[in-house]
């Protein structure tokens, strides 16, 4: 899978340990070229540590605040690289309670400061907009894994019910912070499970 070669390419060897989902039936399972996201996610979370680490930008209160989020996003991201079945929601639950911190930390503080849209607005938006989506399908594999009858509900009712808690979820950040990349990401995702 691409994302195992990018992670690969960055971390070195890395287990498959999500084979066991891969072998679940999901019509919520993104194709596997939507992952390539991960090259912006890398890159961007790479230029904000450069950043970051500037003299000019030691004194800032707005990475202050980050760093908090950014040691619990990038612990918890490592982590999900090796971690054993049945532990990945849990850890994209922690993933995106960090990167929402940080978002919303960043949106708080644009209203009264600039904040550097490449440098700072860009990963953790894009970051938090995927995670966002990874919640869904890996709940989506982890119930088809475990053969989960849905109450009895037609197949296409639980991806539906996730594509649409999706989108409302999508549209209530992107209209509350004025975060329109947000959505551009959902909707790279939803390309990827729909075709």
């Amino acid at each position: 899978m691409l994302f195992q070669q990018i992670s690969y390419f960055i971390f070195g060897e890395v287990p498959n340990n999500y084979g066991k989902y891969y072998e679940a039936a999901t019509l919520v399972s993104p194709k596997e070229f939507t992952f390539i996201i991960w090259a912006p996610i890398f890159i961007g979370m790479l230029v904000f540590s450069v950043y970051q680490a500037l003299p000019r930008n030691r004194k800032s209160q707005l990475l202050n605040k980050l760093l908090w989020p950014t040691v619990v996003i990038n612990i918890f991201n490592g982590i999900s690289l090796y971690a054993p079945f049945g532990y990945n929601i849990l850890i994209v639950v922690i993933l995106l309670i960090g990167l929402c911190w940080a978002f919303v930390g960043i949106q708080r503080f644009k209203r009264t400061e600039s904040v550097s849209f490449w440098f700072v607005e860009f990963p953790f938006t894009v970051f938090f907009a995927w995670i966002s989506v990874a919640l869904l399908v890996t709940t989506s594999q982890t119930l088809a894994y475990y053969e989960w009858a849905s109450f009895g509900l037609p197949k296409t009712a639980w991806p539906c019910a996730l594509v649409v808690t999706a989108t409302g979820i999508g549209l209530f950040i992107t209209s509350r912070y004025n975060a329109f990349l947000y959505s551009l990401v959902l909707v790279w995702a939803f390309i990827g499970i729909l075709t």
